[in-house]
């Protein structure tokens, strides 16, 4: 059971920025999970999707915590042009976490239409 503390209203509102983790660590699954890339065209990317702006910071801390725990991995890719990028590869972890995290979202998004529509 949620109990809303009214005491505490102000901050309750400002919750709502805790999801944002959780759903730009699946979009950013769910872009490498079309082909290598690299961070920075993964957080443009992200902020397309999302339609908002993402802090440079969030998009790799995500994807040190992906790397860490297997989920992706990452190698450097040096050219003659600009420095060195890092591409970042989803693992087959990594595809499992994504469809297993599509399929929670996908349930909460049934939720939330059924609370729209009640």
């Amino acid at each position: 059971m949620i109990v809303m503390n009214h005491n505490h209203h102000p901050h309750y509102w400002r919750r709502r920025e805790s999801l944002i983790p959780g759903i730009v660590t699946i979009a950013v699954l769910k872009i490498i999970s079309k082909g290598p890339a690299h961070g920075y065209a993964i957080r443009e990317e992200v902020k397309k999707i999302l339609d908002r702006e993402i802090p440079r910071s969030l998009v790799y801390v995500l994807l040190r915590r992906l790397e860490k725990r297997g989920y992706v991995y990452s190698e450097w890719e040096v050219s003659g042009k600009g420095p060195a990028r890092r591409i970042y590869y989803i693992t087959e972890e990594g595809k499992k976490l994504l469809e297993h995290k599509l399929g929670c979202l996908k349930k909460f998004i049934g939720m939330l239409k059924r609370i729209i529509e009640y």
